[in-house]
């Protein structure tokens, strides 16, 4: 049995809302039976829908993906969470669970540093006040019809189990009480529903009724049974689609290998051909060579006779008798004729000598023809799987579901932040810089209902920094002086990145809207215009005048946009169709904007491109696993954020691993200051941005 902390932990999950982490507030109930913050639950409706897109009346719960409609088809769009009932159930748990100790405090006066003992709850808020702000929370009337509770006549959990009795309200009355159950549709109703829509039914039971001869305990157990039957067999299951996965990546690596033996191959037969015409080449090169040294040392030879020939014409004129000048004329006379006979015969032997190279037919038709090495199937068949239990079981209330991954959701955590060198190594290029923390900030403001996941951050030409609050759905402006906010702006949905646009303006992604906000910074910020984009857009950079965007996983690509937001280019290049180019979500330049830097999320690349989006490396590695966050510091070294792997990673501009930075806690945002000497962290879910100082 479980003990009494067990299950107050227990009762503490169950109270945590799936999407946001924190205990629920405002608890909305879906049909598929699944329970959500109400803010949660239409921040995810509507990054789904788009206004424009309503007329699919529908979007899928977070958790089993049901399609789920609105309870109300006529109602807008931002007040469809509103629609569903509120789930009582987890309202009574939340009250029960308060603690009546005299150590709880007001959590309004922990605010302003003061402690106040707590006497009251309200479950719309969950929190607990004093008796002060309690009369302050009836005045405001806003709050004025919230449920708030004595804290003096609160209950342990197990004290409080007989009053959790059912006040479920009908899901299409709101203001009705669940009281029957109509056997023929298998629904719960109120009276209301049981006159209009039940009437006719052969068999609607009163719960209390039902509740005299419902065996609660002995349904309970079945349930347990065959729920417990089904885990085993989707665990069973996905135990299969693991060993499948693992499997295909072993082929995979299979392949690689075939495809590396293929080159292999073809690289060999070249390099021995390519070695025949060179040997072949140099034997005809050295003969063609001798001849024309031995015709060169002919000519040398005739020039010599010829000059000896000149130098005795010449001495027997000067100093030879009658005699010996006839003489000497007769026989040069007949020399000459000798010599020109020579020449002749020499010049018939002198030609000119030209290499040239013609390709193999064979061999040039390859090369013209050759598309592939090869080709990749897939086969696809189904496993021998046996058929799920229970299947007879009455499926009345199966609600379909939907498949929709388009939206990559990061996971979040928190935990310590400290940043250190696990190690350094020599390659082509080191950094002989080392990081030293010298500041940390909260980011949190009062008014945040949620813990922040700083998800971009860019300092303005006055060196005040913006912080982009995912969570909260917030740009957050700092004073870098104090690190204080001076003004925030609430986005109309959840922001990602953030870059310079125009003088004195932003431009913000939001990209379950499919939309770019421009916003001016004149002290306070203020949202100008904005402009659509076809596909989600994440990552934003401002470069040669044109906006480049990531989009995530719409698409898997980088559209190129004029200051209009006119899109003129598309990035997704055929060789990088594969799953290593998966989800580019950051993007980032370095200084001076001629390199840009993409993270693949899912993909674990980073892909660097020049100025025309011409990929100059691909860089990978074991320890980069879910890259987020990429800057360059002055020297033109990459800090790539690894969010799966806990890691800072420091890359060289030839795309060479430098450092591995470890970190407590997942690295989600870094961002360099416009000197490229300092640099802000954050953790995905965070509190905290620490600063780090860039020293030799």
């Amino acid at each position: 049995m479980a003990t009494a902390t067990e299950e107050r932990i227990h009762i503490a999950q169950l109270l945590q809302c799936p999407i946001c982490l924190d205990t629920f507030k405002k608890p909305k109930l879906l049909p598929c039976g699944h329970t959500y913050c109400t803010s949660c639950i239409q921040s995810h409706i509507n990054s789904k829908l788009t206004p424009s897109e309503t007329e699919l009346r529908c979007f899928p719960c977070p958790v089993c993906r049901a399609d789920t409609s609105p309870q109300n088809p006529e109602v807008d769009i931002d007040k469809w969470a509103e629609s569903f009932p509120v789930n009582s159930m987890v309202i009574s748990l939340l009250d029960v669970t308060v603690e009546r100790d005299g150590d709880k405090f007001c959590e309004l006066c922990i605010k302003r540093n003061r402690k106040n003992s707590a006497t009251s709850y309200c479950r719309e808020c969950n929190r607990t006040m004093c008796g002060t702000c309690t009369e302050c929370h009836g005045d405001i009337p806003s709050t004025n019809h919230h449920t708030v509770t004595d804290l003096n006549t609160k209950c342990e959990i197990n004290e409080a189990r007989p009053n959790l009795s059912s006040t479920e309200m009908c899901p299409i009355h709101s203001d009705k009480h669940i009281e029957f159950f109509c056997s023929d549709h298998y629904k719960l109703c109120c009276a209301t529903c049981g006159f209009l829509e039940h009437r006719k039914c052969d068999t609607i039971t009163s719960l209390i009724d039902m509740i005299k001869s419902y065996d609660s305990k002995t349904k309970s157990r079945e349930l347990e049974s065959i729920l417990q039957d089904l885990h085993g067999y989707l665990k069973d299951i996905i135990d299969k689609v693991v060993t499948t996965g693992t499997s295909v990546t072993n082929d995979k690596t299979s392949i690689l290998q075939k495809i590396q033996i293929a080159k292999l191959q073809l690289n060999s037969k070249i390099k021995k051909l390519e070695a025949s015409l060179i040997a072949d080449i140099e034997e005809k090169h050295k003969e063609e060579i001798l001849n024309l040294h031995s015709l060169e040392a002919r000519g040398h030879s005739l020039i010599t006779a010829i000059d000896s020939d000149r130098t005795h014409l010449d001495l027997a004129m000067k100093y030879g008798s009658e005699v010996q000048k006839i003489i000497t004329l007769h026989k040069l006379d007949q020399n000459q004729y000798r010599y020109i006979k020579t020449i002749d015969s020499y010049r018939e032997n002198v030609t000119d000598v030209q290499f040239t190279f013609d390709v193999d037919e064979i061999f040039r038709s390859l090369a013209n023809n050759l598309k592939q090495l090869g080709r990749i199937n897939v086969a696809r068949t189904k496993p021998d799987l046996p058929p799920c239990p229970h299947m007879k079981a009455d499926l009345r209330r199966v609600t379909p579901v939907i498949e929709d991954t388009k939206i990559p959701q990061l996971a979040v955590s928190a935990g310590q932040s400290e940043l250190e060198c696990e190690s350094e190594m020599t390659l082509s290029t080191t950094s002989k810089r080392n990081s030293m923390k010298v500041s940390a900030f909260c980011v949190k403001l009062s008014g945040d209902e949620n813990t922040c996941a700083v998800s971009d951050i860019l300092q303005l030409e006055d060196d005040k920094l913006i912080l982009v609050d995912y969570i909260n759905l917030k740009l957050k402006l700092f004073d870098p002086n104090n690190y204080k906010c001076t003004d925030f702006l609430v986005c109309p949905d959840r922001p990602w990145n953030v870059c310079h646009f125009l003088t004195n303006d932003v431009a913000v992604t939001i990209p379950f809207r499919k939309k770019i906000q421009i916003i001016k910074i004149s002290g306070k910020m203020q949202n100008v215009r904005e402009f659509r984009t076809r596909l989600d857009c994440y990552g934003i950079i401002m470069a040669a005048n044109l906006l480049a965007v990531t989009t995530g996983k719409d698409q898997h690509c980088i559209l190129i946009l004029d200051k209009n937001g006119t899109e003129i280019r598309m990035i997704r290049e055929n060789n990088y169709e594969s799953e290593s180019l998966f989800g580019p979500m950051r993007i980032a330049t370095n200084a001076s904007k001629t390199i840009l830097y993409v993270s693949y999320h899912n993909g674990n690349v980073l892909v660097a491109y020049n100025s025309s989006w011409e990929a100059l490396f691909t860089y990978t590695d074991p320890e980069m696993q879910g890259p987020a966050g990429v800057d360059t510091d002055r020297d033109g070294n990459i800090y790539l954020c690894g969010y799966n792997s806990d890691c800072v990673q420091e890359i060289s501009v030839e795309g060479k691993l430098i450092k591995v930075l470890r970190r407590k806690r997942k690295p989600f945002t870094i961002r360099f200051d416009r000197k490229r000497t300092k640099l802000i962290l954050t953790s995905g879910n965070c509190n905290v941005a620490e600063v780090f100082e860039l020293f030799v």
